[in-house]
């Protein structure tokens, strides 16, 4: 079993490859493309950029009548919210998605209401 260790490092100390397995630079970089989007994320993010708070809305509408039916019940929720969304839009336009931060649904909270 010695001799088998003994022959196996002196094959690794005379290794074509590397000269010296304890030796040499094993954290040099390779050579690799710089980063760049795939074609499906540059598409995601071009219609991010253009999505508004109502498109979104809307979309958002049309999948909750699709997984939840469209009765009564989910038909009266959405006219709330969509009640709700149309009073932030008044007041502060329909923001791109990218702009909308937490402190804008903060102040809105403050908003006087006319109800």
């Amino acid at each position: 079993m010695a001799s088998i260790c003994l022959t196996m490092a002196s094959r690794c100390r005379k290794s074509s490859a590397g000269g010296n397995c304890y030796e040499g630079n094993w954290t040099a970089q390779p050579d690799v493309l710089p980063h760049e989007l795939l074609t499906m994320e540059a598409k995601r993010k071009a219609s991010k950029q253009h999505t508004k708070l109502l498109g979104l809305f809307k979309t958002y509408s049309a999948d909750k009548k699709l997984n939840d039916c469209d009765t009564r019940g989910v038909r009266k929720t959405l006219d709330g919210y969509e009640a709700t969304l149309k009073q932030l839009i008044e007041l502060c336009g329909d923001l791109p998605i990218e702009k909308i931060k937490p402190r804008l649904g903060m102040s809105f909270e403050k908003c006087p209401r006319a109800y």
